[in-house]
């Protein structure tokens, strides 16, 4: 039995295809005002981006203004006026004072201790050297004074009899001169001999060096 009108399974269109047309729901008619907010809001857009960029280029200018100023203070520091510290320790002069001198002296004008030594030590004679030096810009900072005796042409004597540190000079000031007198033994057999002298630095490295003249051995009577 077929169904009637209106009825589940009739082919005929149904309600809503059939309705009137003033029954389907219109869309919403366009305001006048939104053409208007639509330019408003890209038109912020707009202008966002343009601060932004702004700002971006601004953080870029700024960088490299600091880093041309960093810049220029290292440059500057190149060419400041305050001259580098001056560092320089020499020997001035090496005179032979004494040829007959014995240790016990020498240690006694030199105000050493002499408890560590025997009687024959004591009376042993030797040469004294009068060694001037001056040192500048190493403040607190001792430099030894070593020694060692040549026989002539350029042989050197045994270690540690003849090569030895005579004293440490620490200067007390800015510009500091001195001078010390340094005893030296006699070699074991006559000839013609000169001592070598090295004021050495911090680093235990030669700073300045200086022999003293010839001398012939045994000294004249």
């Amino acid at each position: 039995m077929s169904a009637g009108p209106g009825e589940p399974g009739d082919d005929g269109p149904s309600a809503a295809a059939t309705a009137a047309p003033d029954e389907v729901e219109a869309a919403p008619a366009e305001s006048e005002d939104e053409p208007r907010r639509d330019r408003q809001t890209r038109g912020r857009r707009s202008l966002g981006r343009r601060v932004y960029a702004g700002m971006a280029a601004l953080g870029v200018i700024v960088g490299a203004l600091a880093g041309t100023l960093a810049l220029f203070d290292d440059v500057r520091g190149l060419f400041t006026d305050e001259p580098p510290p001056v560092l320089d320790a020499r020997i001035d002069n090496v005179v032979q004072t004494r040829s007959r001198m014995p240790l016990g002296e020498y240690l006694r004008v030199a105000k050493l201790p002499t408890a560590s030594f025997s009687k024959a030590q004591l009376a042993q004679p030797g040469y004294e050297f009068t060694v001037s030096v001056t040192i500048t810009g190493r403040l607190g900072t001792e430099l030894p004074l070593r020694w060692h005796m040549f026989r002539r042409p350029e042989t050197p004597l045994p270690a540690p009899i003849y090569d030895r540190e005579a004293v440490g000079f620490e200067p007390g000031s800015a510009t500091h001169a001195n001078s010390w007198p340094v005893w030296v033994p006699y070699p074991p057999r006559p000839g013609a001999y000169y001592v070598h002298f090295t004021l050495e630095d911090e680093h235990g490295l030669p700073a300045s060096q200086r022999d003293s003249a010839d001398f012939t051995h045994p000294p004249p009577s």
